[in-house]
């Protein structure tokens, strides 16, 4: 009976003990990675998962496109810059021609919300701005280590590339009045611009009535 009793309380207290260890460590946030150099080569791999890309765009359209990225190499991306800035691993692009010649090298920046640990995998909303001249072109997404290199063109790294035809106007900003009005005046020459500015005087001067003379007449006193 001594047995059992003992050994029934062995066993709550290793489940207790387990529990505290368990409870312990889901309290414990993981600290973002602070990098201040370049990660280890076996860092620089990744898998483009899925995507949707568009078709088409607009000239110097902004556009919000799905990718899904997943970290195929050994150590974590840090989503932070250095404590001098940089070496923070961002999702990027490049703009190139239908021949593969590059048009825009730099594209814009996303950002991931959080440390992408090995064998991770988030969907990021890659912030995308068109080019602004019409045409054929191909986009090709690559991750890159701010100062230090981009996964693809340096490390051999995979990248996602796709075909995107450019078409339709630039959308117009609205003009104001006073710019239209100049805009209407700006062919003109100095003869006709005084004509112009003669005629409004004249409307304004007819739609303002005379006032009422107050002034009394003279009276010549009787003799």
């Amino acid at each position: 009976m001594m047995k059992k009793s003992a050994g029934v309380i062995l066993v709550l207290s290793l489940l207790i003990g387990l529990f505290l260890i368990t409870s312990s460590c889901k309290g414990k946030k993981e600290k973002p990675a602070v990098v201040a150099g370049p990660l280890p080569e076996t860092a620089y791999f990744v898998e483009f998962m899925e995507s949707q890309i568009p078709a088409t765009l607009k000239p110097g359209e902004s556009r919000k496109v799905p990718v899904t990225i997943k970290n195929l190499g050994d150590t974590s991306w840090p989503h932070l810059p250095g404590p001098e800035g940089g070496y923070e691993v961002n999702l990027a692009y490049h703009w190139l021609d239908d021949k593969g010649n590059v048009i825009i090298w730099d594209g814009d920046r996303t950002s991931m919300p959080f440390d992408l640990l090995p064998g991770a995998q988030v969907t990021l909303e890659a912030n995308v701005r068109a080019p602004e001249k019409p045409g054929k072109y191909k986009i090709q997404f690559q991750m890159v280590q701010e100062k230090v290199a981009w996964f693809g063109d340096d490390k051999g790294a995979d990248t996602l590339t796709a075909d995107v035809e450019i078409k339709g106007l630039m959308p117009t900003k609205p003009v104001s009045e006073k710019k239209v009005e100049k805009q209407k005046t700006s062919g003109l020459t100095e003869k006709a611009k005084k004509q112009t500015r003669g005629a409004k005087a004249k409307v304004k001067k007819k739609a303002t009535p005379k006032k009422k003379s107050q002034t009394k007449k003279a009276t010549t006193p009787n003799k």
